[in-house]
């Protein structure tokens, strides 16, 4: 490849960036997946359990860390996902959990969940994390517990919660899809004093930021995914999880479009050689 078309390349995957990712004061999920490539280990007994977690030092586009876990354990006809954010001393929305992408395979074959039913568990254990609002200061000021609700592929839009549905090729779990200004993302620990005094205002909407985005889960959220083609045996691949609440498309989807981008500068360089 010369180097013109190597800098054309380049720059038509940084023009596919600017129109996947425009620029929001609190908005990191495309980046902070880019800084977040997950580890993962398994055990095999009468289900499947599967652990990824952040690798260590991971960090979002404005350099604020980032701490998460999500938690597979896979029987037959169903799966519990648990997602868990251990980052304490949060200052912004960015760092909180906002959605997941994940493929199950069963043998070589990817299975299709689109017919599959899933559920966020309430307050419990197992189960979510508490409902919490947080006001300007960090303050805690409500706490109640979570009801578990059925998530539907579009989302709850006059509430919105978390959905589900299946992509190309990856199953989701998205805090995005609702519309609005995203609630219920993911929060981590909170301080000493049962407080988030680090918070900044795109956590609890002041200084002029109307998007508020109380009320929070807070620590963790556990998920139920029910599927007849869901095996003991199945495992869990391609794990992406996904931080702030800026919507993006499925992972893959995005890589094709980056390779069209890159065909699309071949093409134009050739045709240009063609009329000289």
């Amino acid at each position: 490849m010369n180097g013109n078309l190597f800098r054309n390349g380049i720059r038509a995957l940084a023009l596919l960036a600017a129109i996947a990712s425009p620029s929001f004061s609190h908005a990191y999920s495309l980046s902070a997946l880019q800084n977040t490539t997950l580890s993962s280990s398994s055990t095999s007994s009468a289900l499947s359990a599967y652990s990824f977690s952040t690798l260590t030092g991971a960090t979002d586009p404005a350099n604020d860390a980032l701490n998460a876990t999500a938690d597979f354990q896979v029987s037959a006809d169903s799966m519990v996902i648990t997602l868990t954010n251990l980052q304490s001393n949060i200052t912004s929305v960015g760092q909180n959990i906002s959605w997941l992408w994940f493929t199950v395979n069963n043998g070589q074959a990817i299975l299709d969940l689109s017919g599959a039913t899933a559920d966020i568990l309430g307050t419990g254990n197992p189960g979510s994390g508490n409902l919490i609002t947080i006001s300007q200061g960090g303050v805690v000021t409500s706490t109640s517990a979570l009801m578990g609700y059925q998530l539907g592929p579009q989302g709850i839009s006059s509430q919105k919660h978390w959905s589900a549905g299946q992509g190309a090729t990856q199953f989701y779990l998205s805090d995005l899809n609702g519309g609005g200004a995203p609630d219920q993302t993911i929060i981590g620990p909170p301080d000493s004093n049962g407080n988030y005094g680090m918070v900044k205002s795109s956590i609890y909407g002041g200084n002029g930021n109307s998007a508020t985005h109380n009320p929070f889960i807070q620590n963790q959220a556990t998920f139920r995914i029910a599927d007849a083609g869901l095996l003991p045996t199945s495992t869990i691949s391609n794990v992406q999880i996904g931080f702030g609440t800026k919507p993006v498309p499925e992972p893959g989807s995005l890589a094709l479009l980056a390779i069209g981008a890159l065909a699309f500068a071949f093409r134009h360089k050739t045709k240009g050689k063609n009329f000289a």
